[in-house]
């Protein structure tokens, strides 16, 4: 799949939304981690812009080039069986790419009815930072969804992302796997946020959101409280902080609160 991809001078990240997939989805299949469903195949093959069955015929040919002594071996390969829609699952899984560590998450088919209670949606941090910022409006069939295992009762608004990075270290290891909601509920003082930022970027990532621990300072002006400085302050001391000397200028949206790492997950 790769060289199909790469032949069409497309990153995983364009795959990834032309196939309304997770881009750690698409780099999992490249590096050939887990089984893919029929219902991922398909995306795929939407997003590359040709039939099912031509894309079965790239990935076989793709194969044989790389490893022409297992041709026969190859040939042999038969699809699983496709459950019919509205099956509990088609599971797959996928593993954190960021860092030496991470869980695996059983990606699945959801009936309605299982959403926001035993799985959430899988999203990326720069598409969470936009379908999050309503999370009333958020369009729950554009995403893939993930089984996790979590103390917490699930609610619409959560979601699970992949956090890359070493500035949240120790607390968020590089490529963990979290689960986040929005909005967030009350104060926001000391908690590990998701944060659009306008007109600063993360010096690690170089992109305009970040998750880091929000601290502020409030003064009273004219009889109110306002916020005179707000910190997005990373946990690793090798990173320096965010500061926002106009916060009320509009100079940042806080997203949705980091609520845990997830745990490896069950088989």
């Amino acid at each position: 799949m790769r060289e199909l991809r790469t032949g069409l001078k497309i990153s995983q990240e364009q795959l990834a939304e032309r196939s309304d997939l997770h881009w750690t989805h698409i780099s999992g299949i490249e590096r050939g981690q887990y089984n893919i469903s029929l219902s991922t195949l398909t995306r795929l093959a939407k997003g590359f812009g040709i039939p099912l069955s031509e894309l079965f015929a790239d990935v076989s040919e793709a194969r044989l080039r790389a490893n022409p002594r297992h041709a026969d071996k190859a040939r042999r390969r038969r699809l699983p069986a496709a459950r019919p829609r509205g099956a509990e699952a088609m599971p797959a899984s996928v593993t954190a790419t960021g860092g030496s560590r991470g869980p695996a998450l059983r990606i699945v088919l959801p009936r309605r009815a299982d959403r926001y209670v035993t799985c959430v949606p899988l999203v990326s941090l720069k598409a969470a930072a936009g379908a999050f910022s309503d999370p009333q409006h958020v369009e729950d069939d554009k995403w893939e969804w993930v089984e996790i295992t979590s103390k917490r009762r699930l609610r619409p608004g959560m979601f699970v992302a992949q956090v890359v990075g070493t500035s949240m270290e120790p607390a968020i290891p590089d490529g963990a796997f979290c689960l986040f909601a929005a909005p967030v509920v009350g104060t926001r003082r000391g908690k590990t946020v998701l944060v659009q930022l306008r007109d600063t970027a993360d010096s690690e990532t170089g992109e305009r959101y970040t998750v880091k621990r929000y601290e502020s300072e409030k003064i009273h002006v004219d009889g109110s409280w306002r916020h005179s400085r707000i910190t997005l302050r990373p946990n690793n001391p090798k990173f320096s902080p965010i500061e926002l000397n106009d916060p009320d200028g509009d100079q940042l949206q806080v997203i949705a609160e980091c609520l845990e790492v997830l745990p490896d997950q069950p088989a």
